[in-house]
């Protein structure tokens, strides 16, 4: 599973974005059938980063929301951090600054 997200990313980098789609779905499954909630977190992270980069915002503060979430009971801190410094900064690209303080401190206020 860690393969199949360095090839995303990788994939992500060179500007492949099917490949990145492919490998994301193939991650995901994988993650789900052997219920590992954090490699599925970071597919996730992946997938909100092609959408970011694609300009779809909506489906960037999805994934990476989704992967807040699915990492919580990982208790995988560092990278709920890191997931959550991309949602600021989608919303700072978005001037959703006053927004985003509401959403994110509501939405994380159990962490």
């Amino acid at each position: 599973m860690a393969a199949l997200e360095a090839l995303a990313s990788l994939s992500l980098k060179g500007e492949n974005y099917e490949d990145v789609l492919n490998y994301v779905e193939q991650g995901m499954s994988l993650a789900q059938d052997s219920d590992n909630p954090e490699r599925e977190a970071a597919m996730l992270v992946v997938l909100g980063d092609l959408q970011m980069t694609l300009g779809r915002f909506d489906g960037a503060e999805t994934a990476y929301m989704e992967a807040v979430t699915a990492f919580r009971p990982t208790e995988a801190w560092l990278n709920i951090g890191l997931t959550l410094d991309k949602l600021g900064l989608l919303y700072w690209e978005q001037e959703r600054t006053e927004e985003s303080s509401r959403h994110v401190g509501a939405d994380c206020s159990d962490l």
